[in-house]
């Protein structure tokens, strides 16, 4: 298991390489954790609910319900899902990257 990353103490290096392997986002993804971070009141199903307004917490919540989900179907995402992926993780990128 890895490690928890609280969303405050995250660092840009800490993020997967532009179209990085599955492998190495559900990594990632697993360093949240959603139960300490997110409030009753986010409500992020997946990545497909992430634009360029969403909040940091939200990111992360997104990529870990993808981590999730993919993980019980026992398979990778499609194509579409794993593109969304990386956008969501530039856009997180760039948001740390103003932050700091």
């Amino acid at each position: 298991m890895n490690k928890i990353i609280t969303t405050n103490n995250l660092q840009v290096n800490d993020l997967p390489s532009k179209n990085s392997a599955w492998k190495r986002i559900i990594e990632f993804a697993s360093t949240f954790d959603i139960k300490s971070e997110c409030a009753e009141g986010i409500r992020v199903s997946g990545v497909k609910d992430i634009g360029e307004s969403s909040s940091l917490i939200e990111i992360r919540a997104a990529l870990y319900s993808e981590w999730r989900r993919y993980n019980h179907l026992c398979s990778s995402p499609e194509k579409e899902i794993l593109s969304k992926v990386w956008e969501v993780i530039e856009i997180l990128r760039i948001k740390l990257t103003i932050v700091n």
